[in-house]
């Protein structure tokens, strides 16, 4: 049974786009394959990999200093109250760092924050 925990501190919302011309590709190739729903991203059965840019290219398009660093306290990642909330939650410590006796988001390039999940693809 879920169980709420309580609040980071912050409200968000979650969401994806997929490309139509990406989906429509996807759709006809892999007879099927929705990159539209969640449980087709088993890489065991299909590849969603190549309807999409691989994260060096996605960083090497982005202009530096086009987005905003990790460490603004605009973000939850620059807030240490809501990363200390985030590792006592999840038990990530890794996706933290302590600059100065501040915990906040450990961010590559200091900007991009990696999920516990792509870490080891990088």
């Amino acid at each position: 049974m879920p169980q709420n925990l309580g609040s980071l501190g912050f409200s968000g919302s979650e969401g994806w786009f997929i490309d139509q011309r990406a989906l429509q590709s996807s759709l006809e190739e892999q007879q099927g394959f929705a990159l539209d729903w969640y449980r087709t991203y088993n890489v065991s059965w299909y590849d969603p990999t190549r309807y999409f840019a691989r994260f060096d290219q996605v960083r090497a398009s982005i202009a530096p200093g086009s987005l905003m660093p990790c460490d603004s306290s605009d973000l939850p990642m620059g807030q240490e109250s809501t990363m200390q909330k985030y590792v006592q939650l999840f038990g990530d410590s890794d996706g933290t760092e302590t600059v100065g006796g501040v915990v906040r988001g450990k961010c590559l390039d200091g900007v991009w924050w990696i999920s516990p999940a792509c870490r080891d693809n990088l």
